[in-house]
């Protein structure tokens, strides 16, 4: 068993294990949830995207608990209240439906960067991004994780951006072969969010200057050492183009 909490079923697994869980495939409903697991490379873990916009709250709300409920209540708009909903709904029944993790043992604390874990299950690790309308959910029972999102769009200051956040070899793999600008904009995109999940993976937050992270090129998995030597594995993921998702794996 992944935990040891009390009533706990027994993590779902699957004919290959729970590494099969995002392998390629069309797009599901679970009930009135826009929701699809990602394909990705072997040294990745499962991940779903949400298209938030096209999902309904009341079919997972019930599934949050008060502190929750309190936070998306204090959202501004009714599109943020309904995303973070919607997408904190599907986690817990990600959590509940595919690791074992009953509803009632969810407790979630936080990292002193904030970063979000389950209180009882400290080993099952998870993450979450948004963008636009759409949600990125990641979980992982084989060490830290992160996942960013960006949906594709054009970035007027990206050479400005990338002056103060990218390294010299990333800004020369942005501008190389005079790329369009729309071009320009996806290489941007796919290694800023290489950058933001391996931050997210660390767990520090912006302690962490982005440019001091070597991510390599927009559309190769990349090793990545962090200022405290901790070394992680980062890749991007195209979804028909449009969003973007980057993901980050601690190794050691």
């Amino acid at each position: 068993m992944l935990h040891s909490c009390p009533g706990a079923a027994e993590p779902w697994a699957g004919p290959e294990g729970v590494g099969a869980l995002p392998a390629a495939t069309a797009p599901f409903r679970l009930q009135g949830i826009e929701l699809r697991a990602l394909p990705v490379p072997d040294d990745a873990f499962p991940m779903w995207l949400v298209d938030t916009s096209q999902s309904r709250a009341d079919h997972v709300e019930g599934l949050l608990c008060a502190i929750e409920r309190d936070r998306a209540g204090r959202y501004k708009t009714d599109a943020l209240r309904h995303r973070y909903t919607v997408t904190h709904g599907i986690l817990r029944k990600i959590l509940r439906d595919l690791y074992g993790v009953p509803i009632d043992e969810q407790e979630f604390s936080e990292n002193e960067f904030g970063k979000p874990f389950l209180t009882c299950v400290p080993q099952l690790h998870f993450s979450i991004s948004y963008s636009a309308g759409y949600a990125l959910i990641g979980v992982s029972k084989d060490g830290e994780i992160g996942v960013d999102i960006e949906a594709m769009r054009f970035i007027a200051d990206s050479d400005e951006l990338a002056e103060l956040h990218y390294t010299a070899r990333e800004r020369a793999e942005i501008q190389a072969n005079r790329p369009s600008e729309i071009e320009l904009s996806r290489r941007f995109l796919s290694i800023w969010v290489k950058k933001e999940a391996c931050v997210k993976a660390s767990g520090r937050g912006l302690d962490i200057p982005l440019d001091q992270l070597e991510c390599g090129g927009a559309d190769q998995v990349s090793l990545v050492q962090l200022p405290d030597r901790r070394l992680y594995s980062t890749g991007t993921i195209m979804v028909g183009g449009d969003p973007i998702v980057g993901w980050a794996r601690n190794l050691v």
